[in-house]
């Protein structure tokens, strides 16, 4: 059982993560800083670029630090050897939900709130489960103790990747329009090329690449900002929504998603053929014996007892 995002082995998508980190902040404060005119301007950028970026690298972290077990099988299991484990613990955020009922889990050997689901991956249960990271923290879950510090590290990583992406098509503009070529960024970006005109097409050319990577992180971080949005205002999980879109399309009789809602044609009621296992008991029978459902608005089907009763032959009825 793994403890945190820090036990080893780690996931190589947890590595090319760490790894790109320092490559973007590179493009800032080495090429992009240093060309925008005005020191109050790029002290004013670089306050807020910092702090953004400093927020996704501690949120990021405290996600991969923080157990996220449930309560009672951290409780059942030894005491934490990991030191990384220990420190960052306190700063879970949950607490427990109050009054939720408890299943017990077969893996684990314990009982566990509703909301927890056992991870395949991890091999424990995590207390109101959302998803399995491997970005983040390789073998260990984003649950209801570090879900907080993913959402901010979501919202940092929006907020500094789409202000370098800006700031980018910003300078190549400014180097790349014939007439702005004597702008201040201009001007800069001379300086820091050392004075030469093919210099500034070097860094035009960095930038320009810089930008290219940064386009997909931009769009993949905002449609993953947009979804966790939509999944808080619903008061879901990601786990609950994959269920739940699941079971929509599992539906028989469910009309195709692309119809608008006035041009789908009406879902019949549920039959005795779609839910053989729909079985009535009417409590006033003297028998007792259980009567299956029949169609909507007609009588309940007899059973195979009543039909052994009517023609003389005993039988037995079965759920």
């Amino acid at each position: 059982m793994r403890e945190n995002g820090f036990d080893y082995p780690l996931h190589p998508l947890q590595c090319l993560t760490w790894a790109l980190f320092p490559v973007v902040l590179l493009d800032f404060y080495w090429l992009l800083l240093p060309l925008l005119p005005g020191e109050a301007t790029r002290w004013a950028v670089g306050t807020v670029y910092t702090a953004a970026a400093a927020t996704t690298f501690f949120c990021a972290w405290i996600t991969a630090a923080v157990d996220p077990r449930d309560p009672s099988v951290a409780a059942a299991a030894p005491p934490a050897t990991n030191r990384l484990a220990r420190c960052c613990e306190p700063l879970a955020l949950w607490p427990p939900p109050v009054g939720e009922d408890t299943c017990r889990c077969y893996l684990c050997q314990v009982h566990v709130f509703a909301s927890s689901k056992h991870c395949r991956f991890c091999d424990k249960c995590v207390l109101r489960f959302d998803h399995h990271c491997k970005w983040l923290n390789t073998r260990a879950c984003v649950g209801a103790k570090n879900y907080g510090y993913f959402l901010a590290v979501i919202a940092s990583t929006c907020v500094f990747t789409t202000m370098q992406l800006a700031l980018s098509v910003y300078v190549v503009v400014e180097l790349a329009v014939p007439d702005r070529r004597r702008s201040a960024v201009a001007a800069r970006a001379r300086r820091h090329a050392v004075g030469r005109e093919r210099g500034v097409d070097a860094v035009l050319a960095l930038v320009c690449a810089y930008a290219a990577l940064l386009v997909p992180l931009v769009v993949l971080i905002g449609q993953l900002a947009l979804f966790h949005a939509m999944l808080v205002r619903r008061g879901l999980t990601t786990y609950e929504y994959i269920l739940g879109e699941q079971r929509v399309d599992e539906r028989p009789s469910a009309p195709p998603r692309t119809i608008c809602e006035p041009c789908a044609p009406p879902i019949p009621p549920a039959t005795p053929e779609d839910s053989p296992d729909l079985v009535v008991v009417e409590r006033g029978r003297g028998d007792g014996s259980p009567r299956r459902a029949g169609p909507a608005g007609g009588s309940p089907a007899p059973t195979s007892g009543d039909i052994g009763a009517a023609g003389g032959v005993s039988s037995t009825s079965t759920i």
